[in-house]
């Protein structure tokens, strides 16, 4: 029974590093969209599918629907 417990127990541990690994590489890809790289370097760089980068691009588009700007 308690083998149950602990294998169970670590599969939580590994799902939350896994997740956490996400949640790190989404900030990273927010950070470089908002510093002007191009989706496809980005995917390239954090394995993120261009997919995700598009909604993110597209999540963080301003409110009055202008595309951004960029800094260069």
């Amino acid at each position: 029974m308690e083998d149950k417990w602990e294998e169970g127990l670590e599969k939580g541990r590994e799902e939350g590093r896994e997740e956490g690994v996400q949640v790190g590489l989404m900030h990273v890809a927010k950070n470089l969209l908002k510093s002007g790289f191009e989706l496809s370097v980005i995917a390239q760089n954090t394995g993120l599918s261009m997919e995700v980068l598009q909604k993110l691009e597209i999540d963080r588009a301003p409110p009055n629907g202008r595309p951004l700007q960029s800094p260069f």
